[in-house]
């Protein structure tokens, strides 16, 4: 009994520990030009790309948590229909072709976040 324990904790050590393949997005590299600590951001929703109902309020959320978290003392986010970033719900042909959301920033003027749309086909699944 004790013999057959210990082959099945080496034998769930040994699939633990082999290694797997494992792929994902880039991430946006914080490298040039940047917003200043603390800078008020604001984004407007893309015309003829609004999100769903559903979504919106997830977008919302979404920026007032960054906005609360202020240890890095990152830039502010809040919607306004003349903010000088847009939100997108597209096929997002600026994202790779595995990604569900991407950004493109382009500091200090703009930047564009794009929300593929739900049941959009992504290479990964």
């Amino acid at each position: 009994m004790r013999h057959r324990a210990l082959s099945l904790v080496l034998a769930a050590l040994a699939v633990a520990t082999v290694p797997g393949v494992v792929t994902a997005e880039t991430p946006t590299p914080a490298i040039g030009a940047a917003w200043s600590q603390d800078q008020p951001l604001t984004f407007r929703w893309s015309a003829g790309e609004i999100p769903d109902a559903w979504l919106q309020p997830l977008v919302h959320a979404a920026a007032a948590d960054v906005t609360s978290s202020r240890a890095s003392r990152a830039g502010t986010i809040s919607y306004s229909s003349s903010g000088i970033g847009t939100v997108a719900y597209n096929s997002g042909p600026y994202c790779g072709p595995g990604a569900l959301a991407c950004m493109r920033r382009y500091p200090p003027t703009s930047f564009v976040v794009q929300i593929r749309k739900q049941s959009q086909q992504v290479s990964w699944g």
